[in-house]
């Protein structure tokens, strides 16, 4: 009995299994790399949870929310703009003390989320959205949060945007091509330095976190002038670090005939649900451009979501939510035709 006590008020003093102790304040006397971040994981085998240093590059991407959005466009920090060639994401080491004063700025702004929240809705009703709770089961686990972070010359993050997507194959997410080139932001033409992608994310848990390494923009969305033009071809495909398509699929990509388009449904990221994942059903009003316009709600944050039917007992991508609209317009996103598809197949090949 004494031996066995004797361990039991040891084990406290050693950690349990030797998992580090987590310190969640900053020391500005160590390096970047021996800052305390750590990320709690659970052992099955031993049923208990430990903790794990972050890796670089990946510790601060999901929280950094800038609440300032353009009239039309369901994103976060920016406007309409492309980029036709296929892009590296190269892995960028990010200066902890930047961070850290680029978000005492933004708990600054956030002073009011929740009034400031109420205003980035964009339906043509009251919400009549549903929040998606089962978010790691199929078809919900495809959806995903992105996180787009734009650094300066220095290296220092400068914004933090953040849209949704969808996977189409193995390694593959469909988004909006404006999520992921701002001209204002990116002075060198380089685009986002950092994209994560955050497949059935639900609050707090984030199962699936990955890494964007390359993605393209269609073509048509840069050399297009009118706003109508670009809308028609908004869209942009990212390469992540897992094939995750593998493990719990991803949305089929086939042409669906405007007529055999009743009820669609979209599927995203509502910046101002912190995480959460929503999804409407909703009906199409028209297809008209190149664009389809329907009685769907969304809000800032929802841009590349997914517009997608059931069909055949398959869940089939028809489209890219792009657009919502704060008049009594319906809301609208790029409709997938088959010179689109036709065109993502090539680039699922190509990268």
């Amino acid at each position: 009995m004494k031996k066995f006590y004797l361990f039991f008020l040891c084990l406290p003093l050693s950690g349990v299994w030797g998992a580090p102790k987590v310190d969640p304040t900053f020391s500005e006397d160590l390096p970047v790399d021996m800052q305390p971040f750590y990320l709690k994981h659970y052992d099955p085998q031993r049923r208990m949870p430990y903790y794990k240093k972050d890796p670089r590059g990946e510790r601060v991407i999901e929280h950094g929310w800038i609440y300032n959005t353009t009239e039309d466009d369901d994103g976060y920090e920016g406007s309409s703009a492309g980029r036709s060639s296929i892009r590296p994401m190269p892995v960028q080491d990010i200066d902890i003390k930047e961070v850290r004063s680029y978000f005492s700025l933004l708990t600054s702004v956030l002073s009011t989320p929740l009034s400031f929240a109420a205003s980035l809705f964009t339906g043509v009703h009251s919400d009549r959205r549903t929040r998606v709770l089962e978010t790691e089961s199929f078809p919900w686990c495809v959806c995903g949060q992105l996180s787009m972070s734009f650094l300066d010359d220095s290296g220092s993050v400068t914004h933090i945007y953040l849209g949704s997507g969808a996977l189409v194959g193995p390694r593959h997410v469909l988004t909006a091509a404006h999520n992921l080139w701002m001209p204002e932001l990116q002075k060198d033409s380089s685009g986002p330095r950092y994209i994560t992608f955050h497949p059935g994310r639900n609050e707090e848990r984030d199962p699936w976190r990955s890494r964007g390494e390359k993605y393209v923009i269609h073509s048509d969305f840069i050399k297009q002038n009118t706003d109508e033009e670009k809308q028609a071809s908004n869209l942009a495909l990212i390469k992540i670090d897992k094939p995750l398509g593998e493990r719990f699929g991803f949305l089929d990509l086939s042409f669906v005939q405007p007529g055999d388009l009743t009820t669609i449904n979209i599927t995203g990221y509502p910046g101002e649900k912190n995480g959460q994942m929503y999804t409407m059903a909703g009906e199409l009003k028209g297809v008209n451009g190149g664009q389809l316009f329907y009685d769907v709600d969304t809000s800032a944050g929802q841009s590349g979501s997914p517009v997608w039917i059931q069909k055949d007992h398959k869940y089939i991508c028809i489209g890219i939510h792009t657009m919502g609209r704060k008049t009594d317009r319906f809301n609208s996103g790029t409709y997938l035709t088959p010179e689109h598809l036709k065109t993502l197949q090539s680039w699922i090949k190509e990268i």
